[in-house]
């Protein structure tokens, strides 16, 4: 878009909003800009990017007082958050403060940037640039850190990951597969809630082409968690076809249903297993052992707990996990909570995770209400039970893993999918589609 031509994209926005995906004129291109410059460890100034970015819309936007008032419940939610943080980070400083707080306040730009937009129009843009994008990082996963690959692809990548040879330690600059899985499996629900939402057959198939791309690569990744999380999402598009009380009982059933297994499956029987980052020699892919990795995680669930229980009001601080983790036999130091709402309750406090409750309730309820004709609306509630679902085994919110390279990969990858499902769920909804064609 030229940038003499924004002033005039501004008002066009206001007078016709179906012309363009966003109420600010900088459109598409802004939310790459602002996707490329979230930062992460040792590169916190990287924030002012977006930051700056979601300033700049923000301004061009007519009445921009009516529309943030819009986004009221949200602001609210994310407020709370940049909150909480703020606090622990004062009340028990950090050398990971300053990046952890950076990459809040990117990503809650990023949540407002889209909440100004169109629901109908964004929501079908984000889910074809995830697509893209998640074929790319399974690519670079299998270059990155090809043994943990081919420990955990059922498929013939293993040769492929064995051939490339060698392999580094998570959280050394590398993404892993558990992190690609996370977004597959979010990316994969939305196309599926497409693929069987009312609407026309040209979407319908579009959407059905992506999941088919998505739900491959998701295959190729291993990552169980994502297979559950969009067993989870799928179930929720099918019931929110008829309610929005149907999606909040699908995610709720499902989010039982996996705590369930994951707390009275018997704890792994071999002393000090590492979970997720173990060689391929200790995690053959198999339903046995996915069981014994949920079982696993439970252990360090109590871990993080009984570290919670020393402070629950304002956590013990950004970063605090390995000397505030209790470990157990079982589990004996994992690099994190493999739970997005305990990390938060750990590192920001209660109130980080009161927003977090609610900023997820919301990206699958407040969408759900108009499931039944829209179906970018249906796509992103689908989504929110798959990220929640995906959610309770891995931290994908507050993730700081001790390293000495700028970019961890997975975090940079992770973190912002959240906050991206909370402002889509509140941008402008569309207008009933009109089924056919």
């Amino acid at each position: 878009m030229a940038s003499g031509s924004l002033p005039r994209a501004s008002r066009a926005t206001v007078a016709n909003p179906r012309r363009h995906a966003w109420a600010a004129p900088l459109g598409q291109p802004g939310l790459l800009c602002l996707l490329a410059g979230l930062g992460y460890v040792g590169r916190p100034w990287l924030a002012a990017v977006p930051v700056s970015t979601a300033w700049l819309c923000l301004a061009s936007v007519r009445s921009p007082a009516r529309a943030l008032r819009r986004l009221g419940p949200i602001l609210a939610m994310l407020a709370l958050l940049l909150a909480s943080a703020l606090v622990s980070a004062l009340v028990h400083p950090s050398t990971e403060t300053a990046s952890v707080l950076a990459t809040l306040v990117a990503c809650c730009a990023l949540a407002v940037l889209l909440g100004l937009g169109r629901q109908d129009e964004l929501t079908w843009f984000f889910l074809a640039v995830a697509t893209v994008v998640t074929a790319v990082l399974v690519v670079l996963t299998a270059l990155g850190a090809p043994a943990q690959f081919a420990s955990k692809t059922p498929l013939g990548a293993v040769g492929l990951a064995r051939w490339l040879g060698g392999g580094v330690s998570l959280g050394r600059g590398v993404l892993n597969a558990n992190a690609v899985g996370v977004v597959a499996s979010v990316t994969a629900a939305g196309w599926v809630a497409g693929a069987i939402a009312p609407g026309s057959r040209r979407r319908r198939l579009l959407s059905l082409a992506g999941a088919l791309v998505v739900v491959a690569v998701l295959v190729s990744t291993g990552s169980r968690g994502g297979l559950t999380a969009l067993g989870g999402g799928a179930l929720a598009a099918l019931a929110g076809r008829r309610h929005v009380v149907l999606i909040g009982a699908a995610a709720a059933g499902c989010l039982v249903s996996l705590l369930a297994v994951a707390l009275l499956t018997p704890a792994p029987p071999v002393p000090g297993v590492q979970g997720p980052g173990r060689s391929a020699q200790d995690s053959p892919a198999s339903i046995g052992h996915g069981l014994t990795d949920l079982a696993w995680r439970a252990a360090v669930w109590k871990g993080t707990a009984a570290a919670i229980d020393g402070s629950p009001w304002v956590g013990r601080g950004i970063g605090s996990f390995p000397q505030s983790y209790v470990p157990s036999p079982s589990a004996e130091q994992p690099v994190n909570s493999h739970d997005t709402f305990l990390q938060v309750w750990l590192d920001l406090g209660l109130g980080g995770l009161l927003a977090l409750l609610g900023l997820t309730a919301y990206a699958i309820l407040y969408p759900g209400t108009r499931a039944s004709i829209s179906a970018s609306a249906l796509a992103v509630s689908a989504a929110g039970v798959a990220w929640l679902l995906h959610s309770v085994v891995e931290s994908t919110v507050v993730v700081t893993i001790a390293s000495s390279q700028p970019w961890l990969g997975s975090s940079e990858v992770v973190v912002p999918l959240g906050f991206a499902l909370w402002g889509l769920a509140a941008a402008q909804p569309e207008p009933a589609e009109v089924s056919g064609s």
